[in-house]
């Protein structure tokens, strides 16, 4: 099993690497889902590849996010670097950006990112006839659903996350940085609205409860960080292939102390994350991987304060208000120059807390004894800022030795892109040829050669495959060799002197260093057509509505269906004579929802005359059953993420199936480059879910706050919809099936 840790400057990669990683993850500087990220320089990359070829690990290139029809020259640049550099493998989003590779660049592998949401056998099988080696498994998974799709799926290489920050909303379905900030999670551009404020309002009661408040402040979807380090053993057992830790947008004492830690769990010797967690960690949980009691509250959601808190140290003892001094009992040691934080409690818990963060600067016993450090158990006066009430926790949030120094990149070489060379040699002149066949690249020269009879016995090919083997400062370098004599002579008996193979030498590595040039420079001019396949025209069909007119009644204001039960012919939202059913795009379940949707389908095709039936796909595994079902019509709704021609191509070429689409919503423009006879705006007045989460709001948000609600058997006593503020704006909230959905109030 893998150690995969995240890289998002080369200073974290090289630390991930020296400290256990197996592999790293990073993004170049573009098509990034994390935009905000360092990232890497071309440079920098052909550096990486030396450190990890020499140390026999593996690197993968992150091109995880939604592109437009615009953007595909630049995409062919980046994958012709990717294809130079012999990455491990690409993590991608886009089905088109997907088809691509697997158009273009088929020496590439492929990694499907959790931005994809696969989460059960159907979306696994479909990605693996799509080409893709590896799945980056959706963070909602339990144990026991990770165990089906790995059994179910013998053929797909799964990865699973054990560490790092989760989102609220399921990894590429959350929409609310795009409608509320302009910024799309999908495209690395996040604005992190699960990590911010709002005040709730609790609806009416069924019963009369006193839980002493009506409202509160709280960071109601701030997740806590994932921490699988109890869990390694069972998903290795299952077969996983790779655990992975979150973070590209953390530092490298980051990386470095994830990559110690889990590395010690995995080879069972001793392991202590106080270092990791003091580098950076929020309250974690186990997540859906963990085992839940039945009776919990907040087990995955941390409303009273959404950032770093470190690792626990101590609670306040007593605190002198006049002088600014605090007593304090440590559980854990703590020296000069560490940064502390208390969360002081304003309101008795109705509020949010007062977050007061300080560093060491004084540090003695109670007895005024200075110390430059204190070990656990003992208690210890320092200064506070401000007043701080007894029992107050104390965090450790930043250590005074550890940061690290600062690496060069400079000091590791740059790699080089081995050529296979055939040199042929007759008595006037020289021939070089060779092929890189992943890159397209044949380079061949033809210079002039003076040639003596050597004075004692030489070893030819010794000589010339050591003049080539030094190739300055271009991109490539010699592979293997073979010289070719045409001299008529034993190569023994040649002489060539070293100033003319070196001309010769300096010019086939100018001619390798053109060529690529010529091929980077087309992509600059978007000549993309010398490699893409020519696509016969596509028929011309009914236009599809807008959006919001096919809005299923029961499960209003949710935007399609999540029980095909509750339906049937006279329910079923209808345009034009034509059944609109879109399907749900969040399924754990999926043999029991496809089961009631044969028996809805059933339904309507018993009608005379037989209808036309419009099935929206919301998610990669639909396509599965879908091409199981060719009877029907089929439109990539909008969840598919439509938004340029490759991605249309492959849903509609390779299943099949797919005849029309909604274009991508959060473009603003909404005027779809490519197809406008097949691409469609959802239209004005559409308002899909901010967030779509498995984490109960019930529960996991508001929980302990109500207290006697133990499980979602009881949720029907608060029943939704609940109602959010924020700086003048209005949201609200539903639960259904424990599900939960955020929409913003119009």
């Amino acid at each position: 099993m893998e150690l995969l840790l995240p890289a998002g400057s080369f200073q974290s990669g090289i630390r991930a690497l020296e400290n256990g990683a197996d592999a790293i993850y990073l993004g170049l500087q573009h098509f990034s889902a994390r935009k905000s990220a360092r990232n890497f320089t071309f440079d920098e990359l052909r550096r990486i590849k030396t450190i990890t070829a020499n140390a026999r690990k593996k690197f993968y290139i992150t091109c995880n996010t939604i592109l437009r029809e615009q953007e595909l020259p630049d995409l062919y640049k980046l994958l012709d670097q990717v294809a130079y550099i012999e990455a491990d493998a690409v993590i991608v989003q886009d089905l088109g950006v997907l088809a691509i590779i697997r158009e273009n660049y088929p020496e590439l592998t492929i990694h499907a990112s959790t931005q994809l949401a696969a989460h059960n056998v159907s979306g696994i099988k479909i990605l693996r006839e799509f080409g893709v080696k590896r799945t980056v498994l959706s963070r909602e998974l339990t144990l026991d659903e990770i165990r089906a799709v790995r059994n179910s799926c013998p053929e797909m290489e799964l990865e699973v996350f054990i560490h790092g920050a989760l989102c609220y909303g399921y990894s590429g379905l959350c929409l609310a940085s795009s409608i509320l900030l302009g910024r799309s999670a999908n495209r690395g551009e996040c604005g992190q609205i699960c990590r911010t404020w709002f005040t709730v309002e609790l609806p009416e009661k069924n019963e009369n409860i006193d839980d002493g408040y009506n409202a509160r402040d709280g960071f109601f979807f701030s997740m806590k960080d994932l921490s699988l380090k109890t869990r390694i053993a069972d998903l290795k057992k299952i077969g996983i292939s790779a655990i992975k830790v979150e973070g590209r947008m953390k530092g490298p004492e980051y990386t470095a102390q994830a990559a110690k830690f889990y590395r010690s769990l995995m080879d069972n010797t001793a392991a202590d994350d106080t270092e990791l967690r003091t580098t950076f960690s929020r309250s974690t949980t186990t997540g859906w991987v963990g085992k839940r009691e039945k009776t919990f509250a907040r087990a995955l959601v941390s409303p009273d304060y959404p950032g770093h808190k470190g690792t626990l140290i101590g609670k306040i003892v007593k605190c002198d208000r006049k002088r600014n001094l605090a007593d304090i009992r440590l559980s854990n040691s703590i020296s000069l120059h560490d940064g502390l934080l208390a969360l002081k409690d304003k309101n008795r818990g109705k509020h949010i807390p007062e977050p007061v963060r300080f560093s060491v600067v004084k540090l003695s016993e109670t007895n005024g004894s200075r110390l430059v450090e204190a070990a656990a158990g003992m208690t210890v006066r320092l200064s506070v800022p401000v007043y701080i009430p007894e029992n107050t926790v104390i965090y450790k949030i930043s250590a005074h030795n550890q940061k690290l120094p600062e690496l060069h990149p400079g000091s590791y070489s740059l790699w080089k892109h081995p050529v296979n060379l055939i040199i042929t040699i007759s008595n006037e002149q020289i021939t070089v040829s060779g092929t890189i066949p992943t890159l397209k690249i044949t380079g061949k020269i033809t210079e002039p050669l003076t040639i003596d009879i050597a004075r004692k016995p030489a070893n030819l090919q010794e000589i010339i495959a050591k003049t080539f083997s030094a190739s300055g400062e271009s991109l490539f370098r010699m592979g293997t060799s073979s010289v070719i004599n045409k001299t008529g002579k034993a190569d023994s008996e040649l002489f060539i002197p070293a100033s003319n193979l070196k001309s010769v030498r300096r010019a086939w590595y100018a001619k390798l260093d053109s060529l690529w040039e010529k091929r980077i420079s087309l992509r600059d001019l978007g000549q993309t057509f010398l490699i893409l396949p020519i696509i016969d025209p596509l028929p011309i069909i009914d236009p599809l509505p807008d959006r919001k007119s096919i809005i299923p009644d029961y499960d209003s204001p949710v935007p399609f269906i999540l029980d095909p039960d509750r339906y049937n012919p006279d329910t079923l939202p209808q345009i034009g004579g034509i059944f609109y059913i879109s399907l749900n795009p969040v399924l754990f379940n999926e043999d029991l929802y496809f089961t009631k949707l044969d028996s809805l389908l059933e339904k309507l095709t018993t009608i005379t005359p037989k209808p036309v039936i419009r099935i929206g796909l919301n998610n990669i595994g639909h396509l599965y059953w879908a091409q199981r079902h060719p009877e029907f019509e089929y439109f990539a709704d909008y969840y598919l993420y439509i938004a340029n021609s490759r991605a249309f191509n492959l849903v509609n070429r390779d299943p099949g199936l797919v005849r029309t689409a909604y274009y991508w919503l959060e473009d603003a423009n909404q005027t779809p480059a490519f197809y406008k006879k097949n691409i469609f705006p959802v239209g004005p007045g559409f308002s899909p879910p901010l967030f779509i989460s498995r984490s109960c709001f019930r529960k996991d948000s508001l929980g302990s706050d109500i207290s006697k609600i133990s499980c979602c058997r009881d949720c029907s006593r608060y029943p939704d919809p609940y109602y959010l503020h924020q700086t003048g704006k209005t949201f609200t909230v539903h639960v259904k099936n424990c599900i939960t959905y955020l929409f913003q109030d119009s």
